[in-house]
């Protein structure tokens, strides 16, 4: 995994313990209760665009477009013979010209349209912070599943860096796959009690993806759950081979916080 050295506004990589498992908070509601149903009976979990990020702030950088007139006609011929590749060559050319007469207005969503082809799964290190459990699972009302982390489908995850700012990245010089990793490992510091994690599919993008039945080891239901979606959730579990361990919340009798507790099938 690499990281950006801000001081120095390069990469360098980091090593960090990596956890044994990882936790990903659900809501549980009619909405998505099919969806929510297919993560239990087809494997199946959904890898978002990262314009689906509820936070405005992340996969954002400082981007450095300094680079010489070669690079930006570069760039600039091939992202149109790619992204409009009907366009006759006098049209490219001309279109080529005026962004670079306007070169420090280029939108991001030119710059960064690869960003679209990616999907992101996110996860945490932590199961028993409240914040996380009243924004993700709606009030306490949802779940939290537990996957196994030493496979090669969550094995591959990648730790987020929290930054007081954007990481500064050169669109030139920097490689496509660590712009990537800048916009999406990198998010403000006011986050980091979420201890996330991510999966970047650089290959397939957003969607469905399934995962191997062992990997998903673990259930926790929310300490404001209602009993009738308690119950499917168990049914649920019950009906996987191997059926994963059961777990529910309750509040500490004398702090802020939660206790994770174990239950049975019946």
């Amino acid at each position: 995994m690499e990281t950006i050295d801000e001081e120095n506004n390069k990469y360098e990589p980091k090593n960090s313990v990596e956890p044994k498992v990882f936790y990903k908070y659900y809501a549980f509601n009619k909405a998505f209760e099919i969806r929510t149903e297919k993560i239990f009976s087809k494997n199946e979990i959904y890898f978002s665009m990262p314009e689906q990020f509820n936070d405005p702030f992340d996969s954002k950088v400082g981007i450095s477009y300094e680079g010489t007139e070669e690079q930006w006609i570069n760039f600039l011929d091939g992202w149109y013979r790619k992204n409009k590749p009907n366009l006759l060559p006098k049209q490219r050319c001309d279109m080529v010209n005026t962004c670079l007469s306007n070169r420090n207005k280029i939108p991001e969503a030119l710059s960064f349209s690869f960003l679209k082809k990616m999907g992101v799964y996110c996860m945490s290190e932590i199961n028993d912070d409240i914040l996380m459990w009243s924004h993700y699972s709606e009030g306490h009302t949802g779940f939290c599943l537990i996957f196994d982390a030493n496979n090669e489908f969550f094995g591959r995850s990648q730790k987020i860096i929290y930054s007081k700012s954007y990481p500064n990245v050169n669109f030139f010089t920097n490689t496509q796959l660590e712009k990537t990793e800048a916009m999406l490992l990198t998010k403000a510091q006011h986050w980091d009690y979420e201890k996330e994690w991510r999966i970047i599919d650089h290959k397939d993008g957003p969607g469905i993806k399934h995962f191997t039945e062992k990997y998903f080891i673990g259930v926790i239901i929310g300490c404001r759950m209602p009993e009738e979606n308690k119950q499917k959730i168990i049914k649920w579990c019950a009906n996987r081979n191997p059926c994963p361990a059961l777990y529910e919340t309750k509040p500490k009798a004398r702090e802020f916080g939660l206790d994770i507790i174990q239950i049975n099938y019946s």
